[in-house]
């Protein structure tokens, strides 16, 4: 038999054999749904908590980063400082898990709360944006652990930054404050050095 040999269905005869057959697609419905509420109730559920960081334009230097996004050196360090700070804040919450058990169990842990951290840039990058929004994603089956642990790594993260800026802004007072002393420095022998001409040359200042 050709394909042209085959005789076709009309709409009508397809609901004459779907109305003879009804039984298997009832038992096929109630076989899904079955599974589906098996798995529904096997799958734990995650609760996602999330907190959002607004950083407004970070002074940085203008020879490191993309020049196309300034933001982009504060967003792409979050990306690794974010979720490196697990473990600290595994420790500061206490939570059990990581205070029993043998060290590759606990080191195990960690990995899997890292793996539950999510970071994410909001804001499209661009040469002129001065602004980044960073959101800090957490899940748990707990929610309100997965809400500890997001706000304690923002906490964590905005100390560290927040630390280090205050460093630089520290290094670069101390760099000025030293280019002033050189200054007086250079003055100083500066004037030595006419003191010392004006007495070899016995020429007389107020003349």
């Amino acid at each position: 038999m050709t394909q042209l040999d085959i005789p076709t269905i009309s709409f009508s005869h397809y609901l004459d054999l779907l109305k003879r057959r009804t039984w298997h697609v009832v038992l096929v419905s109630i076989l899904g749904l079955v599974v589906g509420g098996a798995v529904a109730l096997l799958i734990p559920r995650y609760y996602v908590a999330s907190t959002v960081i607004q950083l407004n334009s970070p002074v940085l230097d203008p020879n490191v980063g993309n020049p196309e996004d300034p933001m982009s050196v504060v967003v792409n360090a979050a990306y690794v400082t974010v979720t490196g700070g697990v473990s600290k804040a595994i420790d500061e919450l206490g939570w059990p898990e990581a205070q029993s058990g043998s060290a590759e169990s606990r080191r195990m842990f960690v990995t899997d709360v890292q793996s539950r951290v999510q970071v994410i840039d909001l804001g499209p990058g661009n040469k002129g944006r001065r602004m980044a929004q960073l959101q800090i994603a957490y899940r748990d089956i707990d929610g309100e652990r997965a809400a500890d642990m997001a706000n304690k790594l923002r906490d964590l993260w905005e100390s560290d930054f927040l630390g280090g800026q205050d460093d630089k802004a520290r290094q670069e007072i101390q760099g000025v404050a030293d280019r002033l002393n050189n200054i007086r420095e250079l003055k100083q022998e500066a004037s030595l050095d006419i003191q010392r001409f004006e007495e070899e040359n016995d020429l007389n200042p107020q003349d």
